[in-house]
């Protein structure tokens, strides 16, 4: 895989993974189940606003890197772009596992199904659907990110100085 392939894949999964917050953030907020109003029902909406507007500064970190090809001699800038990305990805991931893919959340959510009506039993199996598929586009996301690091290892050991003999030193 080339450099820029790798990061177009990233690109990709970026999108993914947006696509899929932003169904989460819709069936958390616009479809929530009316009635009586709930904590868990109102928590669940603000934990995928909040996962949604996380993932779109990782949006914004992995334009930055899918430009710095653009300056193949700068390598810094390539590290330097892949690190803020990889930053904002584990703040995305660390805010999805502790506020919607907990098992105390998910257990949460299957009491509020149980005891609730068809209406938020329809919500529930929503958000638990989108949280699962949240989970497979950071899943690619992290693999993603894994393969442009590889890539720029490559690229670094490309361009070293051939390693000195033994006993010999540079000037």
């Amino acid at each position: 895989m080339t450099f820029t392939a790798a990061l177009d894949h990233l690109w990709e999964t970026v999108h993914q993974l947006r696509e899929d917050t932003q169904a989460l953030r819709l069936h958390a907020v616009e479809d929530r189940p009316g009635g009586e109003p709930s904590k868990l029902v109102e928590d669940v909406g603000a934990a995928a606003v909040t996962l949604a507007g996380w993932v779109e500064e990782l949006v914004a970190e992995a334009a930055g890197a899918a430009t710095a090809p653009r300056y193949p001699a700068d390598l810094g800038r390539l590290r330097q772009a892949l690190d803020r990305c990889g930053a904002c990805l584990e703040r995305v991931v660390a805010h999805y596992l502790e506020d919607l893919a907990a098992a105390g959340r998910l257990d949460e959510l299957a009491a509020f199904g149980r005891r609730s009506g068809s209406e938020s039993r329809a919500w529930v199996e929503a958000i638990r659907h989108a949280v699962d598929r949240a989970h497979l586009s950071l899943w690619a996301v992290q693999v993603a990110l894994t393969n442009c690091w590889r890539e720029l290892a490559e690229r670094v050991v490309s361009t070293a100085p051939p390693p000195m003999p033994a006993g010999t030193e540079r000037s």
